[in-house]
């Protein structure tokens, strides 16, 4: 659920030194508690904190606060008739079938149920928040293990990834097998429960991420993203949708290697990034470089404006869809980014039908580091369309 920006409270993790039904209560009845999923197994039924704490007071508090939301899960096994038996003495509870959401898993528990759980959890949280408030919905996204993100009770998603990462570099399979199925869920739970209100993106992740962030929610879409960009003075909003300016960058493009079929495009904002490439190891051959340098020749140089990081954004996109346009053997390129966060989520939400994209991360290293592979960019990231 954290991968999908629901910020949870989870008694087995959780729980301090304190009396386990001081600590359960205070954490059902808490302001901030919007749900809660309640796991059943035949062990609760020799459970008496669960039977006689945590159940009734999630019942009581879903009977009487109307945002608020409880899921019951059916695990080991466990059918209707099971379950009414295990929790039949649980106060004000007649039956699970009567009206409350019910998932039953079977005797063994499988990643794709739990997904499902968590996707149903995410609707129900969308819809409730979309409903309350009429305004823009906060998103937070998160990689960074020494910037671990506090909760703000304003943010309707908080991605917290940082289980995900090694520093500023993604565990092996993490992309595939949770953090890009991350992002089609939340896509599609937005699509489908409150595309109209725009969404507000922020925080601190990885390029990498940045860019799949944006490739998730695709231009053109009917979700409306805007990247809040952390910078030296006032934060400022940056969107597609803004007015493009002058950037003070320019695109130029050379051939390299004329037997390869790949293309990579070197974007240069706060350094030169093409030293770390050429030590970098394990590349393939590029057919085309194009390189986006500042106009004045110095580093670092700024984006100062919303409309300059637009513009920049663009420009590059277009030289991506020249190079495929002109050099139709180009089977994917490769991004080298030295720049802010927000420039990564505005190029990435313009990838649609561009093929596969690479992105990188820079090693630290004696002289220029190198880059290393980072989550690989395609089609298949975008939401699904809204039941």
């Amino acid at each position: 659920m954290r991968a999908r920006g629901i910020p949870t409270w989870r008694d087995v993790d959780d729980l301090e030194s304190e009396l386990t039904g001081d600590a359960l209560t205070r954490a059902l009845d808490a302001e901030d508690t919007a749900s809660a999923v309640s796991w059943i197994t035949p062990d609760v039924e020799h459970s008496p904190v669960i039977q006689r704490v945590e159940l009734p007071r999630i019942l009581q508090r879903a009977r009487a606060d109307g945002p608020f939301f409880a899921e019951f899960v059916l695990a080991g096994g466990l059918d209707y008739p099971d379950a009414d038996q295990i929790l039949r003495e649980v106060p004000t509870l007649d039956s699970l079938s009567n009206g409350w959401s019910v998932t039953r898993l079977g005797e063994a528990v499988t990643d794709t149920q739990v997904c499902d759980i968590a996707r149903r959890v995410l609707r129900r949280r969308l819809k409730e928040l979309a409903a309350r408030d009429a305004g823009p919905l906060q998103m937070a996204i998160h990689t960074r293990a020494d910037a671990p993100l506090p909760f703000n009770r304003d943010t309707a998603l908080q991605l917290d990834w940082c289980p995900f990462f090694e520093g500023r570099h993604a565990r092996d399979g993490a992309w595939e097998d949770s953090l890009f199925p991350a992002l089609r869920d939340i896509v599609t739970a937005i699509q489908r429960e409150c595309s109209e209100h725009e969404i507000i993106a922020s925080g601190k992740c990885a390029l990498p991420a940045g860019f799949a962030l944006g490739r998730a929610f695709i231009e053109p879409s009917r979700v409306r993203l805007t990247w809040r960009q952390h910078t030296g003075a006032a934060d400022q909003d940056w969107s597609l949708r803004c007015e493009p300016e002058p950037s003070g960058f320019r695109v130029d493009a050379a051939h390299s290697d004329l037997s390869g079929e790949h293309a990579a495009v070197l974007i240069n904002v706060r350094g030169d990034v093409e030293p770390a490439v050429r030590a970098s190891t394990g590349l393939p051959g590029f057919a085309v470089v194009s390189r986006v340098t500042p106009e004045s020749g110095k580093y670092p140089a700024s984006i100062d404006t919303p409309g300059q990081a637009t513009r920049l954004a663009r420009s590059v996109a277009d030289e991506i869809r020249r190079v495929r346009t002109e050099h139709s053997y180009v089977t994917r390129t490769h991004i080298f980014l030295s720049g802010p966060l927000g420039l990564a989520v505005l190029i990435g939400q313009q990838l649609n039908g561009l093929g596969h994209v690479q992105t990188y991360e820079h090693v630290q290293g004696d002289g220029p580091g190198t880059y290393v592979p980072a989550a690989m960019l395609s089609d298949h990231l975008q939401g699904g369309n809204p039941e």
